[in-house]
């Protein structure tokens, strides 16, 4: 496809917001609305492989959509104002046709207006995207449901007074919910046995009773940042597997900067590793309702009952929650 019908493509996208009084748009909603619409289309329009994807850091992108959208700033058929998220604006009379329409643009305006309409907020529509098109799960249970949710936990320790009580156990579901959906797939092998390194890691540090400390804040900081390293490491393997044939002569670059970003995980995952070695970390606790069985043990002990007292109650039954 030519970029004058790229571009069209985006004047559409543009029309379409205006009309529902939204006339200021992000790069990453432009991105995703062409993307809901494209993934719409039968596989025999050729809009649908013209609008070339792959996957990446923050789910589908295009460098086609982002060449186009370059091109219509050049054009001064959009404007931009600059901020912590860039706002497009079209400039000019967005009634106008940058192209004309044939039959595979008609039905490519008609799946934009469908979701342009059903349009609520950027946090539903990413949801959309990943819920209805991620090519791997771990896409949804990592990025969407872990991620965002542990890094702020790390900072907020790290923003602990001293001697303040860690409580990161009930963060240990979100993550073990994404360890299972991680892929089985021999193309993630390399990713998996350094992903299981950092698993490991995480599990003694979050499973402990903690109270914060300059050393434990120190290794919930290593922590989040490899939280994002390992998001880096598997979008560019993801990469790599999943993206449109438009792609196929950027995938050697693609794996050797896959290579480069593995050799650096390892590298920090060997840090994270030793730090948590190195501290003291206490035995975990008995639940609630563990310490209550024990002490009713302790309190109705019998002359027989006696020969096997409550300390060796604790020692089976701590031995069996590890």
């Amino acid at each position: 496809m030519d970029s004058a019908g790229i571009q069209e493509v985006l004047r559409v996208v543009f029309d379409q917001f205006a009309r529902a009084g939204r006339h200021t748009l992000s790069k990453r909603q432009i991105l995703k609305t062409v993307y809901l619409a494209k993934m719409d289309l039968p596989d025999e329009n050729p809009l649908k492989q013209q609008l070339a994807y792959y996957w990446y850091l923050h789910g589908p992108t295009s460098d086609v959509v982002y060449s186009a959208l370059g091109q219509m700033l050049a054009s001064k058929t959009v404007s931009v104002r600059q901020g912590d998220y860039d706002l497009y604006t079209f400039s000019k009379d967005r009634h106008r046709r940058i192209a004309d329409h044939d039959d595979s643009m008609s039905e490519m305006s008609l799946t934009i207006i469908k979701h342009v309409r059903s349009f609520t907020n950027m946090n539903s529509m990413i949801r959309d995207v990943y819920v209805q098109h991620s090519p791997f799960q771990f896409h949804i249970s990592y990025k969407l449901d872990f991620k965002d949710r542990f890094e702020s936990f790390c900072r907020q320790v790290a923003n602990l007074d001293d001697g303040v009580r860690i409580h990161g156990a009930d963060i240990l579901k979100s993550f073990r919910d994404a360890t299972l959906d991680l892929s089985e797939d021999e193309k993630f092998f390399d990713f998996e046995i350094l992903y299981n390194e950092y698993s490991r890691t995480l599990h003694v540090l979050l499973d402990a009773d903690l109270v914060a400390d300059k050393r434990y804040k120190k290794s919930f900081e290593l922590a989040g940042s490899l939280c994002d390293e390992i998001w880096t490491a598997f979008a560019r393997n993801a990469r790599i597997h999943a993206h449109d044939q438009y792609y196929d002569k950027f995938v050697s670059n693609w794996k050797y900067e896959c290579s480069k970003t593995m050799e650096k995980l390892q590298e920090d995952l060997g840090e994270f590793s030793e730090s948590v070695s190195a501290l003291h970390i206490p035995a975990k606790r008995l639940s609630k309702e563990l310490e209550t069985i024990v002490d009713k043990i302790e309190r109705e002990k019998t002359p027989i009952s006696e020969a096997h007292p409550a300390g060796e109650y604790l020692e089976t039954i701590d031995n069996l929650c590890k």
